[in-house]
């Protein structure tokens, strides 16, 4: 999932989706990826598209979380067909659909070659879901689990539905029946994780603790051997005890490479071989349709209103920029050639909208003009200039433009500006 839309960036920002309910947001593209598949023995080369200065496995989101799979063990996995698979669990019951027990695989070990028990399962849930760490989708995972409540609170620190009746076996009490609860644990949001290593007897997370400097256990098949977070370089190899199938790969090396235009050079050379999120206009002329083909990934790109700041502050000028923009349009200038699709669903929750029954605001120029003629502007005359911040990439800046030309011929609105920098920039964007 896009992680300009992780939580701690909505919060810190006030930001809300353009298109996403009623007046709110407005969704502009689904993904998909895919890693080109490296031969025996090679080292597959990343290009991760920023200088990321945290690299914990614990915070449920962000660039470096697509990255956790290689080296952290889940419960289970869904495999491409969207099968679910067993890996640190086995087994998975429940007659009531409240009271799940799960068991052990008796052959999961860390890289050290110590057990991965059933107290290395409920530290890593309670670490990440402690508020100090701030993981981004914990609740997805496990807020129906007795105990949450009160962690996410702040007035608790342990999973009281969580018990480990022996080193082999996690039994889990939720607060309300949930049907599915076994597949919510089948991701890396929460990943296992040595709990003596990773959360101090205050129950928070220990500031890098997952660096080889402090000599971690790690419980995927590669294990992190290096990092630089100046220079932006990591390093993972094979986890000589990894319980599942041998890595294939001699290395994992990521580096950080913050212009697009240039990820894609090297991977046309041969150079590097995967990206974690190349977003450009061209990348089927580029790499061809095969670098994108495979399973479909959820996860999208948006723009967001930041409501505290003039004129995102009227609902009415909100909804008269999503309405005055073709989004079919906006898709097509973004990726004219694919191979991504234009999806309407929303990924994330919004707080007092029913999802499932979303509706994205119809493309409507002339509705559009009446709403920003109501609004406390009356017009585009009044209209403080609309600040884009974050335009960097290709494809977001074909999109940015093509939104801007869209107010411009259906509301008259012409003071709009673009910044490429967000975390630098601290106008009222």
């Amino acid at each position: 999932m896009s992680d300009q839309s992780d939580k701690t960036n909505i919060s810190r920002r006030n930001a809300l989706k353009l298109g996403l309910a009623a007046g709110v947001g407005l969704t502009v593209f689904g993904m998909n990826a895919r890693i080109v598949m490296a031969d025996e023995g090679q080292v597959l080369k990343v290009a991760n598209p920023a200088f990321d200065q945290d690299w914990s496995p614990l915070r449920g989101g962000g660039r470096t979380f697509r990255w956790n799979s290689i080296w952290w063990a889940s419960p289970m996995y869904f495999d491409s067909q969207g099968n679910i698979k067993p890996y640190v669990f086995t087994s998975w019951e429940s007659a009531d659909n409240t009271v799940w027990t799960f068991k052990l695989d008796p052959k999961a070990v860390f890289s050290d070659g110590s057990k991965i028990t059933s107290v290395d399962v409920k530290g890593s849930w309670e670490v990440a879901s402690m508020p100090n760490t701030k993981n981004q989708r914990a609740d997805q995972v496990l807020s129906r689990v007795k105990g949450y409540a009160e962690i996410a609170a702040g007035s608790g620190n342990e999973l009281t539905g969580v018990a480990t009746p022996d080193e082999g076996t996690v039994v889990v009490t939720l607060t309300a029946a949930d049907p599915i609860f076994f597949m919510r644990l089948a991701n890396h949001i929460a990943p296992i994780t040595k709990a003596s290593q990773s959360r101090g007897s205050d129950g928070e997370e220990i500031v890098d603790w997952y660096k080889p400097d402090n000599k971690p256990v790690f419980s995927g098949p590669f294990k992190l051997t290096s990092i630089d977070i100046d220079a932006g370089k990591l390093a993972f190899e094979p986890n000589e005890n990894f319980f599942g199938p041998k890595p294939k790969l001699a290395r994992i090396d990521i580096t950080s490479i913050e212009d697009n235009v240039t990820a894609t050079s090297l991977i046309k050379s041969g150079e590097f071989n995967a990206h974690t999120e190349l977003i450009t206009s061209t990348i089927i002329q580029d790499l061809g349709p095969e670098f994108s083909a495979g399973p479909l990934i959820p996860t999208s790109q948006h723009f967001w209103f930041n409501i505290s700041r003039a004129p995102m502050d009227d609902p009415k000028v909100r909804q008269a920029l999503i309405m005055a923009v073709d989004r079919d349009g906006l898709f097509k200038a973004s990726y004219p050639d694919g191979p991504h699709k234009k999806a309407d669903q929303i990924l994330n929750s919004v707080p007092g909208a029913e999802n499932s029954g979303f509706e994205p605001y119809p493309y409507d120029p002339e509705a559009a003009k009446k709403l920003l003629a109501e609004s406390t502007y009356g017009g585009p005359e009044r209209l403080p200039k609309i600040l884009f911040v974050g335009i960097s990439g290709p494809a977001i800046q074909a999109a940015a433009q093509f939104i801007a030309e869209q107010w411009r011929q259906n509301l008259g609105i012409t003071a709009v500006d673009m910044k490429p920098q967000q975390d630098s920039y601290a106008g009222p964007d």
